[in-house]
């Protein structure tokens, strides 16, 4: 039997918001470029270039520092390739800004312009190259986690030995022509960098945190506004200080502009989550606190009654004993025949009364148990969430421990209180549809089966007189046996199937086989199983409270039926019910 199911995300307003910010940014260079590119306008001086350029460099050299600073506060490839780009970019402008000034331009083996647009040219391609190695090693890190994460001494040296060429090649190599007026681009090497430029605006977008993350939504304004300087209008500068350069210029600092501007909103709320997420911990550990306390009470309280039961019981013990000596030594035979069934009635009676006693002290103390359990299990997770990867290794295990625990610890007490409220069942037998029940736990269980790639298959099935809802419970069980305990490398495959038969005397039953592909185990353990709290396998390898089958076996009894187990290792297990079809009230 096979279902599907489907899901659809729409846009969301502010990511629509975003994209019509993206589209008009980009509109209004267009626009822009329009307007100007038959300007024959000249302006600027080396002096005034010189002073631009060293705002550049400034600029880029805070961002550069910023973004190192943010990401050691919190690793991540991407604000390391960003941080080392910019770093090396400022060196890159600042050498830029130095060979272009009316003092240094003489002493260079090239005329002042080559030297300009082709240091412009360096800059650029290389902050271009690192801001597409800054989405790759997102890339990186997303797919290796942890392992995908680059050691920073490596890209430090990688950066100074580039920037270290870099200037040595302007100093001792003669640079050819870099205008070219022959050509639609007069400047053809600048569309290199623009790529690059376009590239990593194409892998930002793709990686959708802008939608949410204010720096990356600043960074998506950033390369737009890099690859429209490079390709629209530094490609069409036909000279030094013409409309095209003059623009490109100052484009390429309000980029930069936009780049630090969403880095400091980035470590704004760095910090206020920083202080923030500091008070969340010291209000949980304030409630933790109180929490241990109340369970060591509570466990303190069951210990009490767990001795003063016990000591109850020795006690109707003894004085049964007692009675039963007394009725030995009487010699008429009729009193001590009624002694003896007062007796029994009266053990009866007790026994009720102590059963009745154990029952409601098991549901007082589960539920009593539980409340203390689930506020340590909530508030350790809270406190895992918020401390993992910021605090001492030792300290995350520790939590881990005890979120783990209180889990298990209240898994057990469910499972001990399902175990015993099994055969109190006040639930009427009534005629149920086992293709109907199946499908209803397959539902159920839909999810685990999606994320194990398991399948169940049914077909035949009875109607039969039972409990539905503690059929549910055994079907739900032994599935989800099934795909816990499934082989490495398979996918899970449990199918189902009744068969109808007469027993010797001539009543109606039938065997129900649950077939599974799982890891099977040894015949001899085939009764084990079934007894409370036994497991095949340690608990850190498969989860588990070791009471499920338990549950089963019980239910079945209840039916007036059985439950046995066909396996091999590694061959799968066959599971088989026998129960009447029609219950003999």
């Amino acid at each position: 039997m096979n279902k599907s199911y489907s899901s659809s995300v729409s846009s969301s307003p502010i990511r629509k918001k975003k994209i019509q910010q993206y589209l008009g940014l980009f509109i209004i260079l267009l626009i822009i470029y329009f307007f100007l590119k038959d300007s024959t306008w000249t302006g600027g001086t080396v002096e005034l270039h010189t002073i631009m350029e060293a705002f550049a460099t400034s600029l880029t050299m805070s961002i550069g520092v910023i973004s190192i600073v943010r990401f050691y506060s919190k690793k991540n490839n991407t604000f390391l390739f960003i941080g080392a780009g910019f770093l090396g970019t400022s060196f890159l402008e600042g050498y830029h800004m130095v060979v272009t000034s009316t003092f240094f331009y003489e002493h260079f083996p090239s005329e002042l312009s080559s030297l300009s647009p082709w240091s412009w040219v360096a800059a650029r391609l290389f902050l271009s190259i690192l801001m597409l190695l800054s989405w790759w090693a997102w890339k990186r890190e997303e797919k290796m986690g942890d392992k995908g994460i680059i050691k920073e001494n490596t890209i430090y040296i990688v950066i100074g030995i580039l920037t270290l060429v870099s200037f040595l090649f302007f100093v001792f190599v003669p640079l050819p022509r870099a205008y070219y007026p022959e050509y639609f681009f007069h400047r053809p090497q600048e569309i290199i960098p623009g790529i690059f430029f376009l590239l990593a605006l194409i892998g930002y977008f793709k990686k959708g945190h802008w939608e949410k993350n204010d720096f990356e939504h600043w960074m998506i304004l950033f390369l737009i506004i890099s690859f429209s300087s490079q390709l629209i209008f530094m490609t069409l500068s036909g000279k030094n200080f013409d409309m095209m350069f003059d623009v490109a210029h100052l484009l390429k600092k309000l980029s930069y502009i936009f780049v630090l501007n969403g880095l400091l909103i980035s470590m704004f709320y760095l910090f206020k989550d920083g202080e923030e997420k500091t008070e969340r911990i010291k209000k949980i550990n304030s409630n933790l606190n109180d929490e241990i306390n109340e369970r060591i009470k509570a466990e303190k309280e069951l210990q009490e009654l767990s001795s003063k039961l016990e000591k109850n019981v020795e006690d109707l013990i003894i004085e049964q004993k007692k009675s039963l000596k007394r009725l030995n030594e009487t010699t008429n035979a009729k009193l001590l025949a009624e002694k003896s069934r007062n007796k029994l009635k009266l053990v009866a009676e007790q026994l009720a009364n102590s059963n009745k006693e154990l029952t409601q002290f098991a549901f007082i103390a589960s539920h009593d148990l539980q409340e203390p359990l689930r506020k340590v299990e909530i508030f350790g997770s809270m406190l895992e969430t918020r401390l993992k990867g910021n605090s001492d290794e030792k300290i995350d295990n520790y939590i881990s421990v005890m979120v783990n625990s209180a889990k298990r610890m209240r898994d057990l007490i469910n499972g001990l209180l399902s175990y015993s409220k099994i055969t109190s069942s006040t639930i009427p037998f009534q005629s149920v549809n086992l293709d109907k029940i199946v499908a209803g736990v397959v539902s159920d269980l839909q999810t685990t089966l999606e994320n194990s790639n398991g399948k169940v298959e049914w077909q035949n099935m009875l109607t039969i007189e039972a409990d539905h809802l503690q059929l549910r419970q055994l079907f739900q069980n032994l599935i989800s046996n099934s795909i816990k305990y499934s082989l490495k490398g398979e996918k899970p495959l449990i199918k189902i199937h009744c068969e109808e038969f007469l027993n010797p005397s001539n009543e109606n039953f039938c065997k129900i086989f649950v077939k599974d592909n799982g890891i099977g185990f040894d015949e001899k353990y085939s009764e084990k199983i079934f007894e409370v709290f036994q497991r095949l396998h340690p608990k850190t390898e498969y989860k588990g409270s070791g009471i499920g089958l338990s549950i089963c076996k019980r239910i079945m009894e209840r039916h007036n039926g059985t439950i046995s187990v066909i396996s091999k290792p590694d061959k799968g297990s066959t599971f088989i019910l026998t129960l009447p079809i029609k219950q003999n009230l």
